[in-house]
C-alpha cells in the first residue's frame, strides 16, 4: 500500500510528468497533491492514471487561475487512515493567513488524524509520532527550487517514507525514514544525492529563514526541520549556529 506525496509543482510540467511516472512505476494506489499547481493543465496531468488522485489548492495566489480543480481542505479516511491535507503553512501578518497556519497545528494536536499533509514551504519536512502527538505530518517539498525538488513515497503498510530528489534530470530515492524510529536512524539511499540535498537545504535555511517553521512548536524535537544537524553531521557539513536554539 503506497501513497505518492507531492506539492508546489508550480507549472513545472516536465518534472510533474517524471514524478507521475515514478508513482505509477512504484505502484502507488493514491497520490496526494498539496497545492500550488498554478493552473488546471497541471492538475489534469494527474487524472486518468493508475492511482486515485487527491488534492487541495492554495487560497490566495497561484491557484486562483484554476477553475476545474478547487478544494480548500481534504479531510477523509483512506485505507483506514485518517488524512487531513491543507496548503498554507508559514506565518504571515495577515489575520486570515495566521488562522490558516493554525489549521495545521490544530489538526496535528487534535489526535484525530494518522497523517497531516501540507505544502507551501518548498522544502521537505515531516514530524515523527510522539507520546504527546501520534499524528505524522509530512511536507513532501515541491518542485519550485531546482536544487531542492522533491516528492515522497509513503509505504503505509510498512511505515516507511522515501524522499525522491532531482539529481541532474532524474528523480532518485535519497533518504528513507522509518516512521516509528528517530531521525538518526534515517537511511541514505544515494550518498551523492543526499549531500547535494543537504547543501541545498543549508543554503535555503539561511537565505530564506522566513520560510522556516517557527510556527510549529508542538514537540519541536519531533520535526525534521529542527534536527538538520543530524543530517549535516552525517554528510560532513559544518553547520552554522542554529537559529532554532
Amino acid at each position: 500500500m503506497k501513497w505518492g506525496l507531492i506539492t508546489d509543482t508550480h507549472d513545472k510540467s516536465a518534472l510533474v510528468r517524471k514524478a507521475i511516472a515514478c508513482f505509477e512505476k512504484l505502484g502507488c494506489e493514491h497520490v496526494f497533491h498539496c497545492g500550488d499547481f498554478n493552473n488546471d493543465r497541471i492538475a489534469e496531468l494527474f487524472t486518468d492514471r493508475r492511482f486515485k488522485f487527491h488534492y487541495v489548492t492554495d487560497h490566495s495566489s497561484h491557484d486562483r487561475r484554476m477553475h476545474n480543480f478547487r478544494a480548500d481542505v481534504l479531510d477523509d479516511h483512506i485505507d483506514a487512515n485518517g488524512v487531513f491535507a491543507f496548503h498554507d503553512t508559514y506565518p504571515c501578518e495577515r489575520p486570515d493567513r495566521v488562522y490558516k497556519v493554525r489549521m495545521i497545528d490544530e489538526a496535528i494536536a487534535s489526535g484525530g488524524y494518522d497523517f497531516v499533509l501540507y505544502g507551501h514551504l518548498h522544502y521537505f519536512n515531516f514530524k515523527l509520532p510522539s507520546p504527546g502527538s501520534e499524528t505524522i505530518a509530512i511536507n513532501s517539498g515541491g518542485l519550485y527550487h531546482k536544487d531542492l525538488s522533491t516528492f515522497c513515497v509513503l509505504d503505509v503498510a510498512n511505515g516507511l517514507l522515501d524522499v525522491y530528489y532531482l539529481v541532474e534530470k532524474s528523480f532518485v530515492p535519497i533518504l528513507r525514514f522509518d516512521l516509528v524510529r528517530r531521525f538518526d536512524a534515517m537511511q541514505f539511499l544515494n550518498d551523492a544525492g543526499v549531500r547535494l540535498f543537504a547543501e541545498a537545504l543549508m543554503r535555503l535555511r539561511w537565505n530564506q529563514s522566513d520560510r522556516m517553521e517557527h510556527t510549529f512548536s508542538i514537540n519541536s524535537s519531533d520535526w525534521f526541520c529542527k534536527n538538520y544537524k543530524i543530517l549535516f553531521d552525517r554528510v560532513g557539513l559544518k553547520d552554522q549556529p542554529d537559529f532554532f536554539a
